[in-house]
């Protein structure tokens, strides 16, 4: 039998959720810097907040957001007259308490610094809350962070974030579960919660025939169709997976897929994943991580081979060159650069404009012979 979201055996602070939450800061941390020079206001959801403090006596996601705000105002760079508001959702009672009870202490101690954020608590299911807050602001509300990590996946309305998505200035970071869902998903008296979790009716049947006509496993059937449904449903322009592993087996235990509709968001948490994971994976490998493997450099031939076939004969500004790949292709700024420096060492492209130490900025043309 499952147990409660609020049973303290969930509760432990295990490495992948400490690899969950590294993601999630450092991104925020970016986010609220580059976010704050043009808006005055600022929002962050966090859909499923759970607990205030882990049985470990490790905190929460709420309390490691409301530190990395704090450590932004602090810094002599960051505008002083901005508001940042967070609404912090919990459906669980014993959790929601334990949470308000943490926030009010850290509220006391740290009251001075906490002047510009508003925080607000709501008792409730995600997607009720975040359906009447898009209900009550329609599509004026503030630029927007949605942190999305459910223990389950029967929470997850592909709908509401599919609302979420149509507004331009909005992101979400989603703790996708595949492992639960691939365990239960051939279990029919769930499908009706499967086609939640993926905005679309009869979505089993769907996987399977994407399953059986890519050739693919059904964990990446699983991923690719949730990818696609944001992307061609919820409208949503980059998306971008991290696998993370369970702590003591190299099995997926879930992806943290980032989707926003800006490229440089986009770019910026792509970079963040590719240095918190083994080197090139963009994953946490649990037992295996830290460990390189030949596919870290035939990856670098790869892109190489992949940019002079693919743009022979065309001149293009790097910065296109990213963003045309940002969903597909498992490679950073630095990636592209070494690859197109190896290209043009070979005679195999022009960069104009290039430095006298051959480096480039995104806006340098790239013409491929």
């Amino acid at each position: 039998m499952a147990l409660d979201d609020s049973n303290i055996g969930k509760w432990h602070y295990k490495e992948h959720t400490l690899k969950k939450h590294d993601l999630l800061i450092k991104y925020f941390g970016s986010w609220l810097v580059i976010l704050a020079k043009y808006n005055k206001k600022l929002c962050y959801f966090d859909c499923f907040a759970g607990r205030g403090q882990y049985k470990d006596g490790e905190y929460g996601s709420p309390i490691k957001i409301l530190d990395t705000i704090r450590h932004r105002l602090r810094s002599s760079n960051f505008p002083k007259d901005r508001q940042i508001f967070c609404v912090f959702i919990e459906k669980d009672k014993d959790n929601f308490d334990n949470l308000s009870n943490i926030i009010e202490e850290y509220k006391k101690t740290h009251s001075k610094e906490l002047k510009n954020v508003n925080i607000y608590l709501k008792n409730g299911a995600f997607s009720d809350v975040a359906n009447k807050v898009l209900d009550d602001v329609k599509d004026n509300i503030i630029p927007s962070f949605f942190f999305i990590d459910p223990f389950g996946w029967k929470g997850i309305s592909f709908e509401t974030i599919r609302r979420i998505m149509q507004i331009k200035r909005c992101e979400v970071f989603i703790n996708f579960m595949l492992e639960q869902v691939n365990r239960f998903f051939e279990d029919k008296k769930l499908f009706q919660s499967l086609d939640n979790l993926f905005g679309v009716e009869k979505s089993a049947e769907k996987i399977l025939q994407l399953q059986e006509d890519l050739q693919i496993s059904r964990e990446d059937a699983l991923l690719k169709f949730y990818r696609d449904q944001l992307l061609e449903v919820a409208g949503v322009n980059y998306t971008f997976p991290f696998q993370v592993c369970s702590t003591n087996q190299e099995k997926s235990k879930y992806y943290l897929i980032h989707a926003t509709n800006h490229w440089r968001g986009a770019e910026v948490m792509k970079g963040i994943m590719y240095n918190e994971g083994t080197k090139g994976h963009f994953a946490y490998l649990g037992p295996a991580e830290g460990q390189m493997n030949l596919l870290d450099y035939s990856r670098e031939d790869d892109l190489v081979k992949f940019l002079e076939e693919h743009y022979c004969g065309k001149k293009i500004c790097f910065i296109d060159i990213i963003r045309e790949n940002l969903n597909d292709k498992p490679y950073i700024e630095k990636n592209y650069k070494k690859a197109l420096k190896e290209l043009l060492e070979n005679g195999k492209i022009k960069i104009d404009p290039i430095g006298p130490r051959g480096g480039f900025n995104l806006s340098a043309e790239i013409t491929f012979h």
